[in-house]
């Protein structure tokens, strides 16, 4: 089986106040290809390690999964990072300014996120 890179779908970041950063893409995400989506925001947990605040939807209802998710904190909401990596085998094509929202388990001021599409064959 080979993966191949289509290209990236989009990127967006935050340094406000935000329930969530939303990707508007630049490029349609086409039914059966893999979107990748990595995300890094303030901390929400506050214990380093694997953690679960992150998740991802997008506009047109595809299931997107977690891969990995891990914190880095002094102990303290917003003092560190949390980073997160998602994923969808796309049921639905999203279109070209369909969008891909990325939010933590509560409002974060920094956050940044990247879209990729890949084929599987």
């Amino acid at each position: 089986m080979a993966i191949t890179s289509v290209g990236t779908l989009g990127t967006a970041n935050t340094t406000v106040l935000s329930a969530a950063v939303v990707i508007t893409l630049s490029a349609a995400l086409e039914a059966g290809n893999l979107g990748v989506v990595v995300m890094a925001v303030d901390n929400v947990a506050i214990v380093d390690g694997t953690s679960a605040t992150l998740s991802v939807t997008d506009s047109v209802g595809n299931t997107w999964t977690r891969l990995a998710e891990r914190t880095n904190t002094d102990g303290v909401d917003s003092d560190g990072v949390t980073v997160g990596v998602f994923f969808t085998i796309a049921a639905t094509t999203i279109p070209i300014a369909g969008t891909i929202s990325c939010a933590p388990s509560d409002a974060q001021v920094a956050m940044t996120a990247s879209a990729w599409e890949f084929t599987i064959g």
